[in-house]
């Protein structure tokens, strides 16, 4: 009994880090620097280049390929964007492992995202050509795997008070 403790007392931080997957924070992630250089009075009310809507920038074709079937304008309000970008995501995640770099590059090529053929790290050929998104998802993943640590930390400090 006391043994059996003892090994889920050790086992403990690495059974609370074992939270990868975390769709909702990988979106809020997304959702951040698609809009980064817009005022934040305007980020739910501002097209993108291309097209895309509201805060998460999400075409209509890549929102319907998701699975969304509302109407366009409801994807100006933030809650139902934000609630179709984690349905993007999880349509990029596909029934692969949870990946937040392969993820957020999927994310921003749209519809075309599971299309596309995701660069091996070690093809930097491939990555330079793509440029861009390489970046992007660099950056977005650094920023959740940022946020997981840092609550990571702030869960074993409230257990350990």
């Amino acid at each position: 009994m006391i043994r059996t403790a003892l090994i889920i007392a050790l086992l403990l931080p690495t059974v609370t880090w074992a939270e990868q997957s975390n769709i909702a924070l990988l979106a809020d992630r997304i959702c951040y620097y698609e809009t980064e250089g817009v005022p934040a009075k305007l980020k739910d009310h501002t097209p993108g280049s291309n097209g895309e809507i509201g805060r998460c920038q999400i075409l209509l074709d890549t929102a319907r390929w998701a699975g969304y079937d509302g109407p366009e304008s409801a994807l100006w309000l933030e809650i139902i964007n934000r609630a179709v970008a984690a349905m993007v995501l999880l349509k990029c995640q596909g029934k692969g492992r949870f990946d937040p770099h392969r993820m957020a590059y999927c994310y921003n090529a749209g519809h075309q995202g599971t299309e596309l053929s995701y660069p091996a790290p070690h093809d930097r050929l491939t990555q330079k050509e793509q440029g861009f998104r390489w970046g992007y998802a660099n950056r977005v993943a650094l920023a959740y795997l940022y946020r997981m640590a840092r609550r990571q930390v702030v869960t074993s400090n409230k257990l350990e008070n």
